[in-house]
Parts: structure tokens; C-alpha cells; sequence
């Protein structure tokens, strides 16, 4: 369970501020704002963004909540004219506070120079804000509306930072990539059935693209501490803006009703079971995956153990022997998260013998019946998901809220290149890198006619080919040092394709 305290994170905070203020180079030293009240004004800016008044009642409560945690003496009126005058008929929502660039400033800085070096002070002041925002919605009841608008905020928030890739800057470990064939650690494979034991997982995985960030043994670890760091890492995911918005809001919303049970009120049941539509190599894996930890962290599952499967590991090819087989597989599930890729194939019957909807009756009814300790992620293309959902009136009640992840444009794809190229130290030449370039974005354009477009995946094996080609380039170099050995050339990176 949770236990959000805003007091110490707004001290800290404000402690950051002051430090960055009086210590470092990037804030105006004749500025007649310091710091740390321009902090706290944002932050009141930012209360009056995601507050929707429905009640006069309500209101009283969110100025309540103000007035008592940041220290401020302001009534219902003054709080409403803040809102007229500086959020309502404004861009606000793209608007980044002006606090948050000095934090970010400070993270650019070097090491000897910069307040909290071991650390993002600019990414600890975004999960600040979101636990104050969750804090200041929870005192008048979960509103849908404003916990979208909360996860929206945040989120520009941190595609802002993550431009600046603070979190490497600051003395982040980076993470493991590799494909989806090869194992993952502290884990049993059997079959098409893959069980981890996600919190002390460091797992691996093909949708990856992961930037920077820390993946350290959780152990000792507060849940606040977990879900922080979780958090760090999803947001450090290259690309995919739309799909951490959706994480967040459920995150939200989880938080949120932790804090209103705390204080004796009513809170809704939240349906957890996701659908996660797109095409291959988007990262759909990754995020569930990671997702199973962070429901361990909130509270929402016992052990966040997370079980890979598809049709072969639910279905078998007898009468009875696929409730079993199904039963099997959500047994090791429960406490954590089910993940059924290409889903889909289960009301795909080609036959009338097929055995499909028997390990669906099976799997909704433990849906039901574990719902406290037991989340479905069901995934695979768009539309057949829409239509494995509409087959099914128990599978339409339970799978209520889809998450799209869309193919990476261009330069997502670039980045996902040079992430290869960081992780394994390659560099790419001046050529190498131009025609690097055009070829993804060649590649992009004409996905639509070329059945094998994976995304990442198709990313990761030109990356490949990439290696091989330069492995028999240089292999016979008579002076193999270290830039012969890291450095693609344009003859490494040239496909046997014409680039439009």
C-alpha cells in the first residue's frame, strides 16, 4: 500500500530549489523571484489547470488543500480569478513552468557543478508535481476529467526533460536491450510460457528502446521508492507519449483512491484488465511487463509476477485438456499479470472443433473471480483485437480500456539505432550516419507495403546485418585498433535497396 506524504516532497523540493538558486550558474542571481516561490507558484498554476469545479463545495476543498500544504493564504474568489486570468482560454496545458527549465539547466550542468549530481533533479520535480496533483484531486473525489488532465500535464512534462536525456546525464545506469528469443533473467521458460518474477526482474527484451535510467535490485526499497524508480524507466522509453499518458492516468487513479480510503471515503472500483493494439516491435512486451511491477507497487497485486503466453500455452488440442492447461497458466499468474499476445487467435476458429473458447470462458471466469490479485493484458494487431473483444459479451465487460501503440516515426527509429549503436559501442561516420537516416526513414514510408516492418525489431536486425558487414570488412585489417573496431562506415550501413 502506498503511503504518500506530500510534506517531505515538497520539502525537498523546495530544498532543490533554494540549493540550485544560491550554488549554481543557471538561475538569475538579480532575479526578484527566488526560486523556490517561483516553484510553489507553478505549482498553484498547475493545481488550477487539472482542478474542474462541479461543486462550490469542492472548490472549498481544493483551497483548502492549498492554503494547508503549500503554506499559501488564498480564498475560493482569488483562486477562481488565478484561473480566469492565467489557465482558462490559454495553451496552458503545453506551456512547461518556468521553475522546470532552471532544474533542467541545472541537470546539463557538470557533475562538480550541478545540485544532486548522483540523481535527476529535474525528474524528481515532475514526480513531485504528480503526487501533489494526486493528493489535490483525491480531496474532492475521483473525476476522470481531471485525472486526465493530470496525466496529460505530466507527461508533457516529461517529454520536455526527456529531450535532454537528464536521466544519463545525471549518473543513470543504462539498460540491458536485446531480442525477444534470448532469455530472461531469473526466469522459467517452458513452452510459449514465459514467468518472471517481475520486481527483482532485470529483464530483457526487444521493445527495449529503452533510453536511460537505473534497473538496481529493489530490496530494501520503500514502495514509493519502487514505483519512482518503475515510473523513471517507462518514461525513459523512446517514443510511445501516447501510451505513458494512458499508464499514468491508471497510475493516477490508483493513487488517488489509495489516498481517499486513507481519509475514510467512498472510492469506485477500477478495472485493471488492458488491451494493448498495434503492429510488432512496438513495445507492447515491454510496457506490460514493466506494468506488472508497478502494479506491485501501488498495492494493486500481490507479487507483480508477470506470465508471458499466447494460444499454444491456453489451448490444447483435446476435449477438457484446455481449462486445464488455461487454469495452469493463471495459476502461476496470479499476484501479478497475465500477458496474452496475439490474443486474438483465440476466436479465430477455423474449425468447429477449435478449443479457443473454452480457454476463454475459462480465463473470464477467473477474471472474476481472482479480480483482486489477477490482471489480463491482452495484445496483438488493432483491428483483430477490436474484434476479439466484440466476439465475446463477458470479454467486452472486462476489457474496457484500449491502449494503441503506433508505429515509431522516423526519427524514433534513428534513436533507436543509436541506442544500439551506445549500448554495444558503435559509432556512426559523418556518411554513415546520413545514410543511416534515409534509409529509416525509407523504410517508414513504405511500411505499408511490406508485410515484415517490425519497428524495433526490424531496427534491431539492420542494426545486425550492420555488424556483420563491418565484422567482414575490417577482419583482415592489419591494424585493429578501437576506431576500426567501433566505427560503421557507409559501406557497414548500405542495404541492397534503392532509397526514394
Amino acid at each position: 500500500m502506498l503511503n504518500i506524504d506530500i510534506n517531505p516532497l515538497l520539502e525537498k523540493l523546495y530544498f532543490f530549489a533554494s540549493t540550485i538558486e544560491s550554488s549554481s550558474s543557471v538561475f538569475p542571481k538579480n532575479s526578484p523571484i527566488p526560486l523556490r516561490f517561483l516553484v510553489k507558484d507553478d505549482i498553484i498554476n498547475f493545481c488550477g489547470y487539472i482542478f474542474t469545479k462541479t461543486t462550490k463545495d469542492e472548490e472549498e476543498f481544493e483551497v483548502e488543500f492549498l492554503n494547508q500544504f503549500l503554506g499559501i493564504t488564498i480564498t475560493a474568489k482569488n483562486f477562481q480569478r488565478l484561473r480566469a486570468d492565467r489557465i482558462l482560454g490559454t495553451d496552458f496545458e503545453n506551456k512547461i513552468p518556468p521553475s522546470l527549465v532552471y532544474f533542467v539547466k541545472n541537470d546539463l550542468l557538470p557533475e562538480a557543478e550541478k545540485v544532486g549530481y548522483k540523481m535527476s533533479v529535474a525528474r524528481y520535480y515532475i514526480n513531485a508535481f504528480n503526487n501533489v496533483g494526486c493528493a489535490f484531486l483525491a480531496y474532492n473525489g475521483i473525476n476522470e476529467q481531471e485525472a486526465a488532465k493530470l496525466s496529460k500535464y505530466i507527461t508533457m512534462m516529461s517529454d520536455y526533460v526527456n529531450q535532454y536525456n537528464v536521466d544519463h546525464i545525471a549518473g543513470g545506469n543504462r539498460y540491458t536491450m536485446s531480442s525477444d528469443t534470448e532469455s530472461v533473467s531469473d526466469s522459467k521458460i517452458s513452452g510459449n510460457v514465459i514467468i518472471s518474477n517481475a520486481p527483482d526482474n532485470k529483464y530483457k527484451d526487444n521493445g527495449s528502446l529503452l533510453q536511460n535510467g537505473t534497473a538496481e535490485n529493489n530490496k530494501g526499497k520503500t514502495d514509493e521508492e519502487k514505483l519512482e524508480e518503475y515510473m523513471n524507466e517507462l518514461n525513459s522509453l523512446i517514443g510511445l507519449s501516447n501510451v505513458k499518458e494512458e499508464i499514468l492516468k491508471q497510475v493516477n487513479l490508483v493513487k488517488i483512491s489509495s489516498i481517499r480510503k486513507k481519509m475514510g471515503l467512498k472510492v469506485p472500483d477500477i478495472s485493471y484488465h488492458l488491451v494493448f493494439s498495434g503492429n510488432p516491435g512496438t513495445g507492447k512486451t515491454t510496457v506490460a511487463r514493466l506494468l506488472s511491477k508497478i502494479y506491485q507497487a501501488l498495492g494493486v497485486v500481490s507479487k507483480g509476477t508477470f506470465v508471458e503466453t499466447d494460444r499454444s500455452g491456453l489451448v490444447a488440442g483435446f476435449v477438457g485438456g484446455t481449462a486445464e492447461k488455461t487454469t495452469e497458466i493463471i495459476n502461476t499468474a496470479i499476484g501479478g499479470v497475465l500477458f496474452i499476445d496475439e490474443a486474438y487467435s483465440l476466436t479465430n476458429a477455423s474449425t468447429n472443433e477449435d478449443f479457443g473458447p473454452e480457454a476463454i470462458d475459462t480465463l473470464l471466469k477467473r477474471m472474476e473471480d481472482d479480480r483482486s490479485d489477477f490482471i489480463v493484458i491482452a495484445a496483438g494487431y488493432t483491428e483483430p483485437m477490436k474484434d476479439f473483444v466484440e466476439s465475446n459479451p463477458g470479454l467486452k465487460s472486462r476489457f474496457s480500456k484500449f491502449i494503441e501503440f503506433t508505429d515509431y516515426n522516423p526519427a524514433e527509429l534513428k534513436k533507436i539505432f543509436d541506442h544500439f549503436c551506445q549500448q554495444h559501442d558503435f559509432y556512426l561516420n559523418a556518411e554513415a550516419d546520413e545514410y543511416v537516416t534515409k534509409y529509416l526513414e525509407n523504410l517508414y514510408f513504405n511500411k505499408d507495403n511490406d508485410d515484415t516492418f517490425g519497428n524495433a525489431r526490424t531496427v534491431r536486425n539492420y542494426f545486425e546485418r550492420c555488424i556483420e558487414r563491418q565484422a567482414s570488412r575490417i577482419v583482415q585489417h592489419p591494424n585493429l585498433d578501437q576506431n576500426v573496431l567501433t566505427t560503421f562506415r557507409i559501406e557497414d550501413v548500405t542495404e541492397d535497396i534503392k532509397l526514394y
